[in-house]
């Protein structure tokens, strides 16, 4: 990823990029699918506890291929 940090590539800025083996990717930007608030901002406790009633909202991996 050199190329992001040169002069050409100025333009290219908040995009999402992989690399495995030979192979490269440009990925489609992620869209929320779960947004929630909690008074006086979250502690780590609270999120553990909170976190299974949000764990629906994950994404399920699948390998490419």
């Amino acid at each position: 990823m050199v190329y992001l940090s040169a002069a050409e590539s100025a333009a290219i800025t908040g995009q999402y990029f992989s690399f495995v083996g030979d192979r490269f990717a440009i990925w489609a930007h992620p869209a929320e699918s779960l947004v929630t608030h909690r008074d006086g901002g979250w502690t780590p406790a609270q999120l553990a506890t909170d976190f299974a009633e949000y764990a629906q909202h994950l994404q399920r991996h699948t390998k490419a291929g």
